[in-house]
């Protein structure tokens, strides 16, 4: 296996651990110590202490040091010029588009405003860079001196980790999953220094992990809360959302390619989560009551409304919109699929109005995989086909 990261240090034969810039400045050639060393893919709980002679260890070590030396360095209130600053034009040597520079911009505008807010790009137009660079740019610019918490579904948070490393490599990332003893580890070894300061400057966890060790990440002040996939707060209730109101951020922002999925009370779920002072009970506006309602607004009011609430509050750009001379033309195959026997002799029955041979089916469980669900359902996928093919 090849070494990830060293995470503590400790003499040889002896089980306390060491202040790391503290042996580091008595030895710089780490003579006698041993190391704590994650190693890539595999999780915190199988850390091994290792020579500073293994092979991988001392380039390990030496950002060890690095990581702790930065975190001393680290101000502790943001300077009032800073306030002030701004995004460079030439950010990452003009690697992004135009259109996620201005996404980072708007970002980090209303960052400084602590208005929390949902950029709503289309899937496929690089949300995750557009924030990894905001990040980047906060933390690195002392525009605050907490970490950043970011949220996401399990199976993109080496993803996440991986967009860190390309666009904000020299940022302390901390992947905070795993099992419990995997997250003891973390908390020991990655979260604190031996100052009592905070050590990463962003954390990666998923849903569910936000809410088991609430009782450690909720003592955490965090600069920006990132939710990606945030359409998993859509219920005003939902379990998570209930735990996310209770940590502590200067500034909220909400990742997601579909803001309103089903109904009008969905994006009054994200709203509230942002603003909940603004958007604390969906049946105090019109806009988000019960068709029944008194309150009932026109549709051409309901429309005025949503676009004058999302304005300040939502960015949405699509690929027709932002790529219209670099998006290939879009290419149609279709690809006929032929039908199994028995669909087959469904389909002809129901075109032939055969309703003898429908029923006999039914009643001797035949067509019992197709209508578990309920006739009509399969009728109408059937209606479906009957397009298609005539």
């Amino acid at each position: 296996f090849e070494v990830d990261r060293a995470i503590a240090c400790r003499r040889k034969f002896d089980l306390g651990l060491c202040d790391i810039l503290a042996s580091y400045k008595d030895n710089e050639d780490f003579e006698g110590y041993e190391f704590l060393v994650k190693w890539k893919g595999l999780d915190y709980c199988d850390a091994t202490w290792e020579s500073y002679s293994t092979e991988g260890v001392k380039s390990a070590v030496s950002m060890l040091v690095k990581r702790h030396q930065n975190t001393l360095r680290r101000v502790d209130c943001v300077s009032p010029m800073n306030i002030e600053g701004m995004v460079s034009e030439n950010i990452h040597n003009d690697a992004l588009y135009d259109y996620q520079l201005q996404g980072l911009k708007w970002m980090f505008d209303n960052f400084k405003s602590k208005r929390s807010v949902i950029l709503a790009d289309e899937m496929g137009l690089g949300k995750t860079v557009q924030v990894v660079s905001f990040l980047s740019h906060i933390i690195k610019g002392s525009f605050t001196t907490s970490p950043a918490l970011v949220l996401a579904p399990k199976s993109i948070l080496l993803q996440w980790k991986k967009e860190f490393d390309r666009w904000a490599h020299d940022l302390n990332i901390v992947v905070y999953q795993g099992d419990k003893d995997s997250r003891k580890c973390i908390q020991a070894h990655e979260m604190y220094s031996s100052e009592r300061k905070t050590l990463f400057d962003a954390l990666v966890t998923s849903y569910e992990i936000v809410q088991i060790d609430k009782a450690v990440l909720q003592k955490i002040k965090w600069s920006t809360i990132v939710i990606d996939e945030a359409h998993r707060l859509k219920k005003l209730d939902c379990n998570l959302a209930s735990c996310l109101k209770k940590y502590s951020s200067e500034f909220r922002l909400l990742l997601t390619g579909t803001p309103l999925q089903n109904n009008i009370l969905e994006l009054f779920s994200l709203l509230h989560y942002i603003d909940p002072d603004e958007f604390s009970d969906p049946k105090a506006d019109a806009l988000f009551s019960p068709i029944e309602s008194e309150l009932d607004l026109t549709i051409d009011e309901k429309i005025a409304r949503i676009h004058d609430i999302l304005k300040p509050r939502m960015l949405r750009r699509m690929k027709s919109d932002v790529l219209k001379d670099s998006m290939p033309t879009k290419k149609w195959v279709e690809v006929p699929c032929a039908l199994a026997d028995s669909q087959r002799d469904l389909y002809i029955n129901i075109l032939e109005k055969n309703y003898s041979k429908l029923n006999s089916a039914i009643q001797y469980g035949q067509l019992k995989s197709h209508l578990h669900l309920s006739l009509v359902y399969t009728l109408y996928h059937f209606v479906l086909i009957c397009i298609q093919f005539s």
